[in-house]
């Protein structure tokens, strides 16, 4: 694995490698890279992690490809900034976040990406936009070809367009997410579905053997506003959710071992979640990064 911390040592990267006829492979260290043959090198950029820009005004950010979204949003806070994003979310690099096509629980990081500067496999550099509307227009009408580079070949498509260097981000003043949790039958849960539409994101723990739903339901909310959770609710948030991971793992094991118990099993599991989410419910949250595993 070859590390690069700059667009000059990726430069100087791809030349060595025409120079010894190698096929190059980069990503940004946060998503499984599979091993190539031998003609393979792999290059990591997770190193390239500078923030280029931030406007405040504008509420624009440019960052290197190599930076973890928890610390772009950690970065955007000092500004009063924050991503479009809601609920929980694997902590990728820029670079793996924008190739794979990420999808939050309420949008899609297309939706606050607004430019990228690429590296083509020419050794060229590019500054890549979305089409334009009128550009869109005439392709549809008039068969005019789009832009031979643009993010829509970028974003999804697994570098296979060139390599990314820097992204450019528009985003939102800082904010938290005000969660709710209630306990619904499924039959309630279908009834209210275009409601619940209305929540920056939505996470539902089905209980068949039980036919229960537990709905988690988040809605943005400005910081000064924002409710935090008392130390006393932590504390019990934790201890129901290790009874919560105590009650799973028993109930995988109960429901093969004796199948009859299995409604009992998840009886408790459901019970265990429920006591766990209570101590959160009201109180805001801000965007949960999770490590990728």
């Amino acid at each position: 694995m070859i590390p690069v911390h700059s667009v000059d040592e990726i430069f100087e990267v791809i030349r060595q490698a025409k120079d010894n006829d190698l096929n190059l492979r980069f990503f940004g260290n946060t998503f499984p890279c599979p091993n190539g043959s031998d003609r393979d090198a792999t290059v990591d950029i997770s190193p390239m992690r500078a923030l280029v820009a931030c406007d405040p005004e504008k509420q624009m950010v440019k960052i290197e490809g190599g930076m973890t979204l928890l610390e772009l949003s950690e970065m955007l806070k000092s500004f009063n900034l924050a991503l479009e994003f809601a609920g929980p979310m694997p902590n990728f690099t820029v670079i793996d976040a924008i190739s794979l096509g990420m999808i939050a629980s309420n949008t899609s990081i297309a939706d606050s990406l607004e430019k990228c500067e690429v590296v083509l496999p020419s050794g060229a550099t590019k500054e890549v936009r979305w089409p334009t509307e009128k550009e869109d227009k005439k392709a549809i009408t008039e068969g005019e070809q789009r832009p031979e580079l643009s993010l829509q070949s970028v974003v999804s498509g697994l570098g296979l367009s060139g390599v990314i260097t820097s992204a450019t981000f528009k985003c939102v003043p800082l904010h938290t997410l005000l969660e709710n949790n209630r306990r619904v039958s499924l039959a309630q849960f279908l009834e209210n579905w275009e409601k619940m539409g209305l929540a920056s994101y939505i996470c539902a723990s089905w209980f068949a053997l039980n036919d229960t739903i537990l709905v988690t339901s988040a809605f943005s909310m400005r910081l000064h506003l924002s409710y935090k959770q008392p130390v006393l609710d932590k504390i019990c948030e934790a201890i129901w959710m290790a009874a919560t991971s105590i009650a799973s793992a028993l109930r995988s094991w109960s429901a093969w071992l004796f199948p009859r118990s299995a409604a009992l099993m998840s009886q408790a599991h459901c019970f265990c979640l429920r006591n766990a989410v209570r101590h959160r419910t009201n109180f805001c949250f801000p965007v949960n990064y999770k490590n990728f595993s």
